[in-house]
């Protein structure tokens, strides 16, 4: 498939008319350009961009010098909802309108308290990243730690076992839960040696 040059495909237009409901709102259009328009209300910015390189379009808004992305917007409001579909990357022309709606109705279906600049909301909104943030970062850190842990249970360097399994007690499954016991009791059964 041959994709025509997204710098033709009329971003400033397309994203001026599909959040025209920003300017209804208040905000003001305070910055446009090919790749990203910005509008502004108070403490409260929204950004509309499209990735240069990877022509995704998605949307941040920033409230007090602090930005956030549309993802940890939803996120903080329903964390069940898929945020897969947050950020779009349309391959023609007709598609970045299609692709723009659909994040201006996800902006103004979890977005109305931030688009208000509602200073509870921000200190939840906040939060709510941290956790993400650490339980990301827990996952990622369990990825890691899970096969090590179970080399050196095979290898029945039990102690190793426990370290490693204390750093992702959190996440540990029922099985990596046994088997930490299985370690702590082996540890706990060995004579001390000095």
């Amino acid at each position: 498939m041959i994709r025509s040059n997204p710098a033709d495909w009329g971003f400033e237009e397309t994203a001026r008319d599909t959040f025209a409901c920003l300017c209804d709102s208040g905000f003001v259009e305070t910055e446009c350009g090919q790749s990203l328009m910005h509008w502004k209300k108070g403490d409260v910015g929204v950004t509309v961009y499209q990735g240069r390189q990877s022509c995704e379009i998605g949307i941040e808004i920033s409230y007090r010098g602090q930005t956030y992305s549309l993802q940890d917007v939803i996120r903080a409001i329903d964390p069940e909802f898929s945020v897969a579909d947050c950020t779009v990357t349309p391959v023609s022309k007709d598609a970045i309108a299609s692709a723009m709606r659909h994040l201006r109705e996800l902006l103004i279906r979890f977005g109305a308290e931030a688009l208000e600049g509602s200073a509870g909301f921000f200190s939840r909104l906040e939060e709510s990243r941290t956790r993400w943030v650490d339980s990301y970062w827990l996952e990622a850190r369990a990825r890691t730690v899970r096969p090590q842990a179970e080399e050196a249970f095979r290898s029945r360097d039990y102690a190793r076992v426990v370290e490693l399994y204390g750093q992702i007690f959190s996440c540990l499954s029922k099985a990596e839960l046994k088997k930490l016991e299985i370690a702590q009791g082996k540890l706990n059964s060995q004579p001390d040696v000095k």
